[in-house]
């Protein structure tokens, strides 16, 4: 064999492999098309995660307004009052504070008597009372809590309250106007948002009406 063909055969034997520019630029498009799916499969998960926290929310926002309205709708003596309401009756109370319509600006208390008879002596219609009360501390939005009278001898008190909205739900505003009337009428409009990242927040803006199926007589 001669030098010739020696070469000729080592020239044939690494032309086989891959050249380091030919590495270089199947890493590249690796890496590119790596980076398309990646960022494709990060957006599918965001569009998942703000779908749920959605469906969260909303179901939240649903069972609380259709709570309230379930209750007021068989109650009476509608009346709101400055910070959480506290007693044993609703007797006293002015009944049109709500009647011009309040917007977000501070603590207040919708509280009327529940279609729930409880135990005396005397009988009473039971109180029922939900509190919208200001962002503070690390509460960035409202917090709306729900109180129950027990008996009619025993008195709301502040331990009664609990909250009835999700920590995720971020309340920003609300509306509530009291239409006092022989059947009253309460629209209420709740506004905010869910998700802790501004990319990721779907806001809201819920509103209903309830009128009572009772006549009152203030």
């Amino acid at each position: 064999m001669n030098l010739f063909s020696l070469k000729n055969n080592k020239i044939k034997k690494y032309s086989r492999a891959f050249t380091l520019i030919e590495m270089i630029v199947s890493l590249a498009v690796f890496s590119i098309v790596a980076v398309v799916a990646l960022g494709a499969l990060m957006k599918i998960i965001s569009a998942n995660r703000k779908a749920q926290t959605l469906q969260s929310a909303m179901t939240n926002m649903n069972f609380v307004l259709e709570s309230m309205s379930r209750e007021m709708r068989v109650g009476s003596r509608y009346v709101c009052v400055g910070g959480e309401f506290s007693g044993l009756s609703l007797s006293g109370l002015n009944a049109s504070t709500c009647s011009s319509g309040l917007n977000s600006s501070g603590d207040i208390t919708i509280a009327f008597e529940s279609s729930h008879i409880g135990v005396g002596p005397p009988s009473c219609n039971l109180i029922y009372a939900y509190n919208l009360t200001p962002p503070s501390g690390t509460n960035i939005g409202w917090d709306m809590k729900k109180a129950i009278q027990t008996s009619c001898n025993t008195a709301i008190t502040s331990s009664d309250y609990a909250s009835v909205i999700d920590k995720k739900v971020i309340l920003t505003g609300w509306y509530l106007k009291i239409i006092q009337d022989y059947y009253p009428f309460m629209a209420i409009r709740l506004s905010g948002y869910v998700g802790e990242l501004e990319k990721e927040r779907t806001y809201f803006d819920v509103q209903t009406g309830v009128s009572s199926r009772l006549m009152t007589v203030y």
